[in-house]
This record gives structure tokens, sequence and C-alpha cells, in this order.
């Protein structure tokens, strides 16, 4: 609750049997016996019906009991009796604020500040009320203005620290904390949020002498234990950091936020299961917090248990689903709910390229399901599926001006996963590709590719995608395991790779066949006309993967420890379940190629 003004009860009255009344209240309430003290005080007002300061006194011990609405009529009546009683007002403010009625709890502060300016509990809470609105300019100013009342009032330089950390000003910040520290030495919210503010600006060093001071001062305090732990894991020093969170969650067993956290790092390094673990504790504690089942979601596929995980990989609609469906104009009821229709279906690409190439293993699922069918597609990718699909109607994902039926039925193509890919006995026949190539593409790359009996491999080493540093491996590791007598390099790279390309140079005297008219980041027909000349695609998990994949190119994934659902993370899956003509490489330990790199020494010397 936020700040409440009691009068002193003693010496309010003259009168002996009123007297002794408020003696026996002060006692009551001393003692927690609001009940008692209620009856009292009515007592006294049923006497004194006029009287506003024994209206407030029983204001005050309706509030203690969360009576908050039997409080406001007391309090409206008392400004009704004196619109000039401060305490009135500001208790009005307080229930307002308590019960996050932000609006009215401006009003009254307002309200209150007009008959005392200077009322440093009006400013105090009218400064928070800001808080909770994001108003932190506001909010600054009132802090700066009870500052010049109170210049060392600790409470006050801590908020106001907070909030110039929150709008930016980090150096304002660190100069209230550090003042604080001044006032009162090993002041623990002062360091603690001295550690939070060097963590913010990645000054992880200061952050981490922060937090270890702090637990000095009180050991196994939990939230600090877990600010340790982020400060680790944003430095991907990801041990450490699951020893913070654990070490948080056993002095807080009941710490949703750390077993999260906790989850998210296993799933880091490749703990998968003990990820699960994790995000079904933090569900426990926090069964409200979609993130984590979302979370959990991710790492049921990863280990192929889709009967859970799909359902949630669906809770993805806090931040896409919902949004999607209101940019696009499609109420709840015009959602499929996997029943057949007469009416058009419409499925919509969601997400980036490759989430599109993966979930269009199902495309034929769908037709064969439903025939009057509709789906959207980015345009760098159409032409492909209206080759390879060409019973179903594809719509430029980018068309503004394209209408669809009224009646018709709409799901994301993220959400076919459900109704299609239930169990891992959807995919016992999987097809070997879906995705065609074009024949004429495909022949004009031949004739500019060596006629030579060198096996041709395609390679792709890196992504802009998320997580990029974690699955970047260096081309030259790749390209050492085929030497040039028995192998030719294809690229398959996109983007700015002269830099790669000249240190391989150096390094290995290699050069990679690179075809710089093509567009390897658009022109999806000509990557994929190139990689139907390949004999052998290698690549990190990426698109470029998952394409030669769906192309039907025998492909060999390389993978870091920590990687997306569709690669089969923890199962020891050296196969795909999407993508049946490909051999995964994975790392034993995050961020260590060694094994992947002698595993794909081995069977590269096998290759004919």
């Amino acid at each position: 609750m936020s700040k409440v003004n009691i009068p002193n009860i003693e010496g309010l009255s003259n009168v002996k049997e009123e007297k002794d009344k408020l003696s026996r209240i002060s006692t009551f309430m001393q003692q927690g016996d609001l009940y008692n003290a209620e009856i009292i005080i009515n007592d006294l007002i049923k006497d004194n019906p006029n009287n506003y300061v024994y209206k407030n006194i029983l204001s005050i011990i309706l509030v203690s009991q969360k009576k908050f609405d039997e409080a406001v009529i007391v309090l409206k009546e008392i400004v009704e009796l004196n619109p000039n009683y401060i305490d009135a007002l500001i208790n009005l403010g307080n229930i307002s604020l308590e019960k996050n009625n932000l609006d009215d709890a401006d009003y009254y502060y307002k309200e209150s500040l007009k008959k005392s300016p200077k009322n440093k509990l009006a400013l105090f809470n009218l400064a928070t009320v800001y808080e909770k609105k994001e108003k932190f300019n506001q909010s600054a100013q009132l802090f700066v203005q009870l500052m010049k009342i109170e210049p060392n009032n600790i409470e006050l330089l801590n908020r106001y620290g907070v909030n110039q950390s929150k709008l930016g000003f980090f150096d304002e910040a660190e100069e209230a904390f550090n003042k604080m520290l001044k006032i009162r030495p090993n002041y623990l919210p002062a360091i603690i949020n001295l550690g939070t503010l060097n963590k913010d600006l990645k000054r992880y060093n200061k952050a981490e002498s922060n937090f270890l001071l702090a637990l000095k001062i009180q050991p196994n305090f939990p939230i600090v234990l877990y600010n340790l732990g982020t400060v680790y894991e944003e430095q991907e020093k990801y041990l450490d950091a699951i020893k913070q969170y654990k070490l948080a969650i056993e002095a807080d067993p009941k710490y949703a936020q750390a077993y999260f956290n906790l989850g998210c790092v296993q799933g880091k390094i490749g703990q998968t299961h003990e990820s699960i673990i994790s995000y079904n504790n933090a569900i426990k504690y926090n069964p409200k917090h979609s993130k984590t089942k979302y979370n959990l979601g991710m790492a049921q596929l990863a280990v192929d248990d889709f009967e859970k995980g799909w359902k949630g990989y669906e809770l993805r609609k806090v931040h896409v689903i919902e949004k999607f469906y209101k940019f696009l104009k499609i109420p709840q009821e015009k959602i499929w709910d996997g029943k057949k229709l007469q009416d058009p279906l419409v499925v919509h690409s969601e997400q980036g390229i490759g989430e599109e190439v993966l979930f269009s293993s199902m495309f034929k699922d769908v037709y064969d399901f439903q025939d009057n069918l509709y789906i959207t597609a980015n345009p760098r990718i159409i032409n492909i599926f209206k080759r390879s699909f060409p019973k179903i109607n594809f719509i430029n994902n980018k068309d503004k001006e394209y209408v669809f039926d009224k009646n018709s039925k709409h799901i994301l193509a993220g959400s076919l996963g459900a109704k299609f890919r239930k169990n891992i006995n959807d995919f016992q026949k999987p097809p070997q590709s879906w995705l065609l190539a074009s024949p004429e593409k495909i022949k004009l790359f031949s004739g500019k590719i060596n006629k030579d009996k060198r096996i041709k491999i395609g390679i792709a080493w890196k992504t802009a995608g998320i997580n990029s540093t974690i699955r970047y491996i260096p081309l030259s590791d790749i390209v050492k395991i085929f030497p040039q007598e028995k192998f030719e390099i294809i690229n398959l790279q996109y983007g700015d790779i002269k830099k790669d390309l000249n240190d391989l140079k150096k390094a290995q005297n290699r050069e990679l066949i690179y075809f710089d008219d093509l567009d390897y980041t658009n022109d999806i027909e000509g990557l994929a006309a190139l990689i139907s000349n390949c004999d052998l695609v290698v690549s990190i998990g990426s698109f470029t993967a998952s394409f030669s994949g769906s192309l039907g190119k025998k492909t060999w994934v390389l993978l870091a420890a920590f990687t997306d659902w569709c690669w089969h993370s923890n199962t020891n899956r050296s196969e795909s379940l999407w993508f049946p003509n490909m051999k995964f490489f994975r790392q034993k330990s995050l961020n260590v190629w060694d094994d992947v790199v002698e595993n794909l020494d081995k069977e590269a010397k096998l290759l004919k």
C-alpha cells in the first residue's frame, strides 16, 4: 500500500467520554483489533455526525481492513464537510492508487496539492502515479522538487536514481546511487541498483563486483543471485549463470523467473530435457506467464514431443498470431478449427522464409484434406510454390489489394503442425522432396559449372539470423575437409562474404565457385537451381539447409549445441524427420566445432 496519512488520535477531544473512546480506539488499532476499533469510532461518529476528523479515522480503519469502497464513501463525505481537508483527499488518492485507478489517484493528489503545494506525501505519491503511467519525466520533476526539501532522503534518492535510469540518464542515476552510499555505506538497495545499472550498460565487471558485494552483505539474497546470473548469461558464461540461477532457486524455491532463465540457459547449451523441467517449474509458480509456456513448447518440439509442443507453440499468438489476425482484420470466428470446409481455406505465411519452406512440407496434406485452398507466400518463393503445388492457389503476401472471400476461414502456416504433425507417426512417409527448381535455370547453371568428375559441394557457413554468432563456423574449417583434387566447392552463402573469400584464398589458396550475377539473398529461384546442381550441400542450420532439404538434395547440417527446435535438439537424432535427405553433425559443447569437423571429415572421406 502507498503511504497513508494517519492523524494522531490523542488529544482530539476534551470530553472525558470521547477521550476514553479515542484511547480505546488507539489501543485496538495498535493491537490490530480493527473490528472493535471500527465499532467504537462509529459510536463517536453517531454522536458527532459532522466531525470529519472522526470520519477520517474511520476511513483509515476501513482501508486497513481493505474495505476500500466503504472508505471511499466516508472520505467523500469528509470532502463535502470540509473541502480543504488534505488528509481526505490524499487518502482518496491512496485508495485509487492501491486499486490501480491511476487517473483518479492523479486527480485527488493534484487537488490536495492545490490546497497544499508542498505536501510531501501528495508529491511523493503523485510521482508514483506518474511512474506507473510511465511518465518518467513528470515523476522526475517531482522527485527533484522533493529532494530540495529533503536532499539526503535515501528513499527519494533511490526512486530518483531508478527513474533516471529508465529515462536513459545513466550518469544522473549513478550519481544518485553513489550519494546514497555516501549517506549510508553498504546500503543494499543502492548497491543492487548500481549493479543493475552497470549490467544494463554492459559494464559487466563492475556489475559483478556490485552483486558480489551485495551478497557479502546479505548472503543468499535471491534477487541478487538471480541478477548475478543474468550478468553471466549476457556474457555467454552459461555454466556460471546456471550456478547462480540454481542458487537463487535454492534460496527461494518458488522463484519462477529464476526457473525461466535457468531453462533458457540450459537450452542454449543443449540441455533441452533439463530446460523442460525448469520451464515446468516456472509454470508451477507463475502459471500465467505465456513466454514460459511458449519456450516449453519449443523445447518439447525439439525433443519430438509434438503433441505437447504444438500447444506451447500456439502461444506465440501473444506476440504473433493475435497481432497478425488483427492486422488482417480476421475475427476469431473466421479462424479455422481444423474441420473440412466447402468454403475456401486461407493459409497465411508467417515469420521468415525459412519457416515458409519448413511448413510447406505440409501443404500437400492440407490440400488432400481441403482442396479449396489458398496460401499466401513471400514473393521471393511464390513461383517455386506454384510450380511445386500446381493445384493450390498462391497469393503474394505483399499484395495489399487482394480481397479474400468473405466466407473463407483462415489459419497461420505455423499452426498447421498441430493438425498434420501431431506425433512421430505422422512423419512415417515424409516426401523426399516437395519443392521443384526451374528446369531451365538448372540447365543454365549446369552450363556454367565445370564438367569434370569432381564432387560438387555447396556450402553455407553463417547466418544473419538469431544467435548468428553461436551458429557461425569458419569457412576454412569446412573447406579443408574437401581437398581440391576431389571436390569442387560452390558458394551458397548469402550476404557480404568478400572477407571470408579473401581469407580463404590467403590461407589455403582455394576459391569457391561464386556467381556475381546471382543475388543469393533475393533470387531464390536461382539459388534453387544452383543447389540442384550440387551433389551435396554442407550448411549450418539455416534457411540454406532447409531449402536444400526441401529440394531433395543430400544435405549435411552442422548444428550448434543450441539450435532451433526443427533440428531435433538433444534427441540424439542424426537424421531429420522433416527433411529425410539430411544428416546432422552436432556440437557436443557450445562454440566447440572440433567434434563436428572431425566427424564431417570422416564422412567426407567416404564420398565417391
